[in-house]
């Protein structure tokens, strides 16, 4: 099954992040690697107490894991309505606390200082796919993540 898209701008499209995670299923998509290669830093940087935001979440398995080892304050948020709806199902009993949002990165309406920390795995990477995108929104991103931080 190719879930690749035929052009690289489909990549900031919800169109094609809700057709991906409805041929995908339910089987996780780890962009860049998995928590367990991950943790060594997470952990370095991020606090149990901290209240995390994730950027992008699609259905990696990170914001699970991270739960599991005692990070309940997690808000999760992506584009796709798919993905957030089969996230929440999967978790809204083993992980209560958890909270899952239809989002996008760039239109957050959370409060200044609400987390304290920011994970993305690769939304960037998906936003400025375009040569011809403009440098604002990736200016944008980076003084909302600020704004929120």
């Amino acid at each position: 099954m190719n879930l690749l898209p035929k052009f690289h701008t489909q990549f900031s499209s919800t169109e094609y992040w809700n057709q991906f995670f409805k041929k995908r299923g339910e089987k996780a998509f780890e962009w860049y690697g998995e928590y367990l290669q991950l943790c060594p830093i997470l952990h370095k940087y991020i606090k149990i107490t901290d209240k995390l935001l994730v950027i992008g979440c699609g259905n990696s398995q990170l914001s699970e894991d991270l739960y599991d080892v005692g990070h309940h304050d997690i808000t999760n948020i992506d584009i796709s309505e798919v993905v957030i709806r089969q996230m929440s199902d999967k978790n809204s009993e083993q992980r209560p606390e958890m909270k899952w949002s239809k989002m996008d990165m760039l239109e957050m309406d959370f409060p200044g200082d609400h987390f304290s920390v920011i994970l993305d795995k690769g939304t960037l990477d998906a936003i400025m796919t375009d040569a011809s995108q403009p440098v604002q929104v990736c200016l944008f991103s980076i003084l909302e993540y600020s704004r929120l931080s």
